[in-house]
């Protein structure tokens, strides 16, 4: 069960920096991930949200990832869909996100706090401060995925 998170962990950093070299070299990269547009986003992001909360023994895991895997697709059905449909797809999306980015935060948050309350020793509080710093970057950075979702026609 530990292996698990090393695994996702792994596997998310390996198509990610695929995802990095693919662009930076102009190429279409070299696995099927950068192959397929919003691919390695579908498979990284679901399997990264099941990663967090099986780590820290929370409830909903799976359906958290099958809700932000929702999520994507909708995404990936306003990447497809013309101009008017689009907006619709988009917008459905983003109230899903938000959905799913409150509910997940609230999980973390008490999931979290439970944890910290539970820390005794010195090494544990300073342990909690790194797992509170992950999960701050891991909900700020989470936040702009609608905005990357706009500009990737235009910018990526």
């Amino acid at each position: 069960e530990n292996t698990i998170a090393l695994f996702i962990n792994l596997f998310a950093s390996v198509a990610y920096w695929a995802r990095i070299i693919s662009n930076a070299y102009c190429t279409r990269g070299f696995i099927m991930l950068t192959h397929l547009r919003y691919c390695d986003y579908l498979t990284t992001c679901p399997l990264l949200v099941l990663d967090l909360l099986w780590n820290l023994e929370a409830p909903y895991k799976c359906t958290s990832a099958g809700l932000i895997l929702i999520t994507l697709l909708t995404g990936v059905a306003c990447s497809i869909v013309p101009s008017p449909q689009s907006y619709l797809w988009f917008a459905f999306g983003d109230i899903i996100f938000f959905y799913v980015y409150a509910m997940i935060f609230v999980i973390v948050r008490s999931r979290v706090a439970f944890f910290v309350a539970r820390a005794k020793n010195e090494m544990a509080i300073k342990a909690m401060y790194y797992i509170k710093f992950a999960c701050a970057c891991f909900f700020l950075i989470w936040i702009w995925f609608p905005l990357l979702w706009i500009l990737s026609p235009y910018c990526l």
